[in-house]
């Protein structure tokens, strides 16, 4: 219950590792994560980007665990308390500023400017 408390947003970005955690139930944050998406008390809208699907989608896929990329698609695509952002041009250019900054990933600096 304390992640939550200290969350005062309607809406919050999850990128690509918590995700994984949470539906893969990694045994040190699945409680946490449990606790935010599942009991969701707070009612928040979650907001991702389709990088974090390209992302999520890349070990199963590998692996030929399609059972697992299909529940990412499935989750990411259609929970009601998930929206999934495209980029666009904006979001691009934002990116690149972000990059030419502060030398972060092209995921990352998608991901941490797509919602705005």
């Amino acid at each position: 219950m304390g992640l939550i408390k200290k969350i005062a947003a309607s809406k919050l970005f999850v990128d690509t590792a918590p995700l994984i955690y949470f539906i893969e139930e990694h045994p040190k944050y699945v409680h946490i994560l449990d606790e935010l998406f599942v009991s969701n008390k707070h009612s928040f809208a979650f907001l991702t980007s389709v990088v974090t699907l390209a992302e999520v989608l890349v070990l199963p896929l590998k692996e030929e665990r399609t059972e697992l990329a299909q529940k990412y698609e499935k989750i990411l695509t259609k929970a009601n308390s998930m929206e999934l952002l495209d980029i666009n041009a904006e979001i691009a250019r934002i990116t690149a500023q972000l990059r030419a900054k502060n030398n972060v990933r092209t995921p990352d600096a998608i991901n941490s400017n797509s919602y705005l």
